[in-house]
């Protein structure tokens, strides 16, 4: 994958990171990518579909709940910092509704306190971007 801020380490979508067997075996076939880099957006969309899920993808929160709303997802992997509405409201806003999608949470910006509040929130995990430098 090839994104900016080095997102192609997000391969880490791959098995190890949070038991990506046991999502193989659920067989996820559709899934909602929320993301405003649209060149990480892209990327993790052309990995999902070359492993044969099918993806949408949508730009900002808003765009994510208003998708959510009208079509089933198996999962939702979203960035937790965007402009206007963060990955923190989408999961509030999931849980008020009495959604059962799983979300995968996906920042730059993670730390341990961010990490716990997603958790907390029923976020499957978070899985840390790398920094632009690298890191």
């Amino acid at each position: 994958m090839h994104c900016v801020a080095g997102c192609e380490e997000l391969d880490a979508l791959d098995p190890a990171r949070f038991d990506g067997e046991a999502l193989r075996e659920m067989n996820m076939g559709n899934i909602l990518i929320a993301d405003d880099d649209k060149t990480c957006r892209d990327s993790i969309q052309k990995l999902l579909e070359k492993e044969g899920h099918t993806v949408q993808t949508a730009r900002d929160v808003d765009s994510a709940l208003k998708t959510l709303a009208t079509r089933h997802f198996d999962l939702v992997v979203c960035d937790y910092r965007m402009p206007g509405i963060t990955g923190i409201e989408l999961l509030i806003e999931l849980k008020a509704r009495q959604s059962r999608v799983p979300v995968l949470m996906i920042s730059a910006y993670a730390d341990v306190s961010i990490e716990k509040a997603v958790l907390e929130l029923g976020a499957l995990d978070l899985l840390k971007k790398p920094s632009e430098d690298g890191k």
